[in-house]
């Protein structure tokens, strides 16, 4: 039951794709996520994303809005 379960504890291993150009918003959402459990991978480009989705599929993606090479939107 989720009453009876800490947030950390439910979400143990769902595994995040965070996906922005700014390398200072990387290491904060990363820490933030990781502190609670969260299995975090990185990407800087939509091109390493892709590349990160076909290794290794994630349960959920954060995505930024504008990146150097397309649109988070449309991936």
């Amino acid at each position: 039951m989720w009453a009876s379960r800490s947030a950390a504890s439910y979400y143990a291993g769902v595994h995040l794709l965070v996906v922005d150009d700014q390398p200072e918003l990387l290491d904060m959402l990363s820490r933030a996520f990781e502190r609670e459990s969260y299995r975090v991978s990185l990407a800087g480009t939509l091109a390493a994303a892709r590349a990160s989705v076909a290794a290794d599929a994630p349960d959920v993606l954060v995505l930024d809005v504008e990146l150097p090479d397309g649109n988070g939107v449309d991936f």
